[in-house]
């Protein structure tokens, strides 16, 4: 345990300089992303790091004279003896960042957001294991560099290669995962396999009394099966693995009713009051044909966009409530309703929002207008006010009438 400083300074090292940005989980903490996102950062140097020291603990184990002072003592005892603290030390540096990003981001985790701290410790003690039987055939001096630099490389740099199937092979889970997405069972198991099966090789070949001719074949087949197992479950993946959704929706009211990812339970109420404000003003004017029952959280489908239908809508709800100012919600909604059918004339259909944000929070001032589109004058602005206001004072009947001849102005003469 010399080197568990210089252990813990890795970790640091890698968290601070690769993880701690990365591991924001907006707009709610979200476990799987602040485990994965920690042990992806620190995965390759932790393998290298456990196969070097590995590779030192058999040196030491042999000039000892270990092997032939304990004859009639099993070898995986004295393996096991020599390993264990390596072992131990690689865990410490994945579940010391994994922790460092629950404190940032307090959450709880769940069964499915540790499958890759799993990944990383089967394979922490099987590249333990590979370092200890190579340090056992090589010279220290020789099998500790070239383990570290060999097994970063192996297990680092397939992320930048082509074909997408190697990285999904390498033993370090890398993907983005985004809130309510987490790793799948078989994604992981692709990891494992090929290295599981270098590792089961080598010992077989170092480790067992079998003839050689036998050792070599069996641990052919080994090594072969595995991999080529791995490789047909990721053989037709892009650059990202396979991903679950793994989210429970909460949902409040009807009609509508509003459904958000669990984490969110308590902004449920404000965001449903926000949904219900911006649907009592689309029936009010008619500002189209028909609403849907229920209204869910795209953030709940991860990157998975899903389709609306006449029942249910899907919307950023999360991301809009709490990425912008108070109301954005409920204008995104009312805003979007409005739908032209065609290549709308500018100066109408901005007309059209100035109105609905009179009934909102107000008109926006010139200025943040001016903002985002340049080419608009001071005096298309007072004249789209003038008549948003104008209008607003209106009746209810008078304003839906002005809502649909301005919509049919706007598309006259124009391509749909």
């Amino acid at each position: 345990m010399a080197l568990l400083p210089v252990a813990i300074a890795v970790a640091v090292m890698f968290y601070t300089e690769q993880t701690a940005g990365r591991v924001d989980p907006f707009p709610y903490p979200w476990a799987p992303l602040l485990v994965q996102r920690p042990i992806e950062s620190v995965t390759p140097a932790t393998y290298a790091l456990v196969a070097a020291l590995s590779a030192w603990s058999a040196a030491r184990v042999r000039e000892a004279g270990t092997w032939e002072l304990a004859p009639y003592r099993r070898p995986w005892r004295i393996i096991g003896q020599a390993v264990g603290p390596v072992v131990l030390l690689g865990w410490l540096m994945f579940l010391g960042s994994v922790a460092w990003a629950f404190v940032q981001h307090p959450t709880l985790p769940t069964p499915s957001s540790l499958l890759p701290l799993l990944l990383v410790a089967i394979l922490t003690v099987a590249w333990a294991m590979f370092g200890f039987t190579v340090g056992h055939l090589v010279k220290p001096l020789i099998a500790t560099p070239v383990l570290a630099c060999g097994v970063f490389i192996l297990v680092a740099f397939p992320h930048g290669m082509e074909p997408f199937s190697l990285r999904h092979l390498s033993g370090e889970y890398l993907v983005s995962l985004g809130p309510a997405e987490s790793a799948t069972v078989e994604s992981l198991v692709a990891q494992m396999l090929p290295t599981l099966g270098l590792v089961t090789a080598t010992g077989i070949v170092v480790w067992t009394a079998w003839n050689f001719p036998i050792r070599a074949l069996f641990a052919l087949v080994v090594l072969i099966v595995p991999a080529v197992a791995a490789y047909g479950i990721v053989k037709d993946w892009g650059p990202n693995p396979s991903i679950s959704l793994d989210v429970q929706l909460v949902c409040q009211g009807e009609k509508p009713q509003v459904c958000l990812p669990a984490p969110a339970m308590g902004d449920l109420p404000e965001v449903h009051a926000e949904v219900e404000k911006a649907f009592r003003i689309i029936e009010k004017f008619a500002l189209t044909e028909s609403l849907p029952d229920r209204v869910e959280d795209q953030l709940a489908y991860g990157r998975f966009a899903q389709e609306n239908t006449p029942q249910t809508a899907y919307m950023q709800l999360s991301y809009t409530h709490h990425s912008r100012e108070r109301g954005e919600l409920t204008r995104s909604i009312v805003q979007s309703s409005v739908q032209f059918g065609c290549d709308a004339d500018t100066q109408k259909s901005r007309t059209v929002q100035f109105w609905l944000q009179k009934k909102l929070d107000g008109i926006p001032a010139f200025e943040h207008i001016a903002s985002e589109d340049p080419y608009y004058t001071r005096a298309q602005y007072d004249e789209a006010v003038a008549e948003a206001e104008r209008t607003s004072v209106k009746s209810d009947a008078e304003q839906r009438q002005w809502l649909a001849d301005t919509k049919a102005a706007a598309c006259q003469g124009r391509a749909s």
